[in-house]
């Protein structure tokens, strides 16, 4: 980053950190809040735009024909909104690029010993089968999970793959308290308790200090270190032996239960050449039966179908839209939400809730007409599924711009659920300011200000280029049943949630917009 940039990041979180509030009109605030709900109340579209997202575009595997079309849909609709300088931007780099993929048709069956549709999802980027293929289970260890050299498990295999479905484990994974009742409450929601999320104003403890090191010794040497080339050598020749072998495809079994799969990353990396076999993630009681039977000496006989294609790198975009500020206006206040999700369920709580919400409360500041300073932006990201690639995108074009600056990004994907305040990401002097702002909804208990740090989503990509960041604290709700699963849908979305979060990032971006 230039020192020019770098000062001017410094200056905007003086002025937002540690700056000292000016006195603001009371009842000019009251009556810009009372805009804000009646536009919410009386013409609220979040749920249409959760509707589209979900049930029309979902899943919005990042770069596959779903995602473009809801990317397409989220630009026509801030154009509709009345958004200005609406644009798509690529999120691919010299750092990343990997193709768009897509599937059209797929199922898993046990075909012998009795026939039976098994649950399955693809796993992401495999390959075509080329209609439907028969083939025998067989125990297989890959090298990353057995730690094994390729060319031990080679030699291991070699001349025994042709016509086999390789199963990656072995093992039964028990469901626990598979006959306990399911409480009403593990199918509904659960609130985050008024008590944790007040105890969330109070910094962690340190961390105690990390173990000392301890030396290798030579019953165990230090591994080398492996470079890139030596890892894609080795992963080369390794696809290239299941293919010349002849293996039908893989199977995998996943985490969850009671119908529910949880979605895992592909066999390898998206475009590698030679690619791996097409491949299944099951469902444990799926796969369980599988290894029963085969454990029992019970012959097996499996047929795989997968309809798949791979696109060009082009579909992987983020999308943009703002509304204008006025005497602050080269000051950008930026929310935003990743659009794309996991090619199973629809991505509704992971994370359509959260883009519906930032539409939905740029719809509400445009109808309204309440008065802005700076500039507020939202950004729909492309890529947070495969390492925040869409943000650090926009990080990395932000670093080059000198006719604007970033005031402050907030970042929506923390849960499902009702937002409940902000996460100001342990900078303590923010936590004062984020509470006035928020204050006309502690008595709804969407009042909260946590002063701990939110990882693992798109503010990291700020926080790395020294931004300043907030996080929208929210109930997660539906997590363990919906994140990254085949359950993630709809349903598990929840109308008064929607408005009422949208209600609080409209006032949010409104008074971060305006304060002085």
């Amino acid at each position: 980053m230039t020192s020019k940039c770098a000062s001017t990041l410094v200056v905007m979180s003086v002025l937002l950190l540690g700056g000292t509030a000016v006195p603001r009109s009371q009842d000019a605030d009251e009556s810009r809040l009372a805009q804000v709900h009646r536009e919410a109340d009386e013409r609220s579209s979040v749920v249409t735009y959760a509707f589209f997202l979900t049930d029309v575009h979902g899943p919005r595997l990042s770069g596959s024909p779903s995602f473009r079309k809801a990317a397409d849909w989220a630009r026509q609709t801030m154009i509709e909104i009345g958004l200005t300088n609406v644009e798509t931007m690529s999120a691919t780099s010299p750092e990343w690029s990997e193709p768009g993929w897509a599937y059209t048709r797929y199922g898993v069956r046990l075909v012998e010993p009795t026939f039976a549709t098994l649950d399955a999802i693809p796993g992401p980027w495999s390959a075509p089968t080329g209609g439907r293929r028969v083939g025998e289970p067989l125990f297989f260890q890959t090298p990353g999970r057995s730690g094994l050299p390729v060319d031990e498990i080679i030699a291991r295999f070699k001349g025994k793959l042709r016509g086999k479905i390789l199963m990656l484990s072995d093992q039964i994974r028990p469901i626990e308290d598979a006959w306990r009742p399911v409480a009403a409450a593990e199918l509904a929601f659960r609130r985050t308790s008024d008590a944790d999320l007040t105890a969330l104003r109070q910094p962690l403890p340190p961390p105690p200090p990390p173990p000392a090191a301890v030396a290798p010794t030579p019953a165990s040497p230090p591994r080398p270190q492996r470079t890139r080339e030596e890892e894609d050598s080795d992963t080369r020749k390794f696809y290239a032996f299941l293919r010349d072998e002849g293996v039908v495809g893989w199977l995998n079994p996943t985490i969850g239960d009671r119908g529910t799969i949880v979605a895992f990353g592909p066999f390898g990396r998206p475009g590698f050449q030679p690619p791996p076999p097409p491949g299944f993630n099951l469902s444990v009681e799926s796969y369980n039966r599988i290894v029963r039977l085969m454990k029992n000496s019970v012959p097996v006989k499996l047929e795989i179908e997968l309809e798949s294609e791979f696109l060009d790198d082009r579909g992987h975009t983020n999308v943009l839209g703002e509304i204008a500020g006025s005497e602050k206006a080269k000051e950008v206040v930026l929310a935003g939400a990743h659009l794309d999700s996991y090619h199973v369920g629809a991505g509704a709580t992971d994370n359509a809730g959260n883009c519906a919400i930032l539409l939905e409360a740029m719809r509400i500041l445009k109808a309204s007409n309440v008065p802005l300073a700076r500039t507020v932006r939202i950004a729909l990201w492309a890529g947070e599924e495969r390492g925040l690639r869409g943000s650090a995108a926009y990080v990395n074009r932000l670093k080059s711009r000198t006719d604007e600056r970033l005031y402050l990004y907030l970042n929506a994907d923390s849960g499902s659920g009702r937002i409940r305040g902000l996460q100001v990401q342990e900078r303590l002097q923010f936590a004062a300011v984020a509470e006035r702002w928020l204050a006309p909804f502690a008595a709804n208990g969407q009042g909260f200000v946590s002063v701990r740090r939110s990882r693992g989503s798109d503010q990291a990509s700020f926080e790395q280029a020294g931004l300043a960041t907030a996080v929208f604290l929210q109930d997660p709700l539906y997590g363990p049943r919906a994140y990254h699963t085949n359950m993630d849908l709809f349903d598990y979305l929840i109308e008064g949630d929607l408005k009422q979060s949208a209600q609080l990032v409209a006032w949010v971006l409104y008074r971060a917009a305006n304060e002085q």
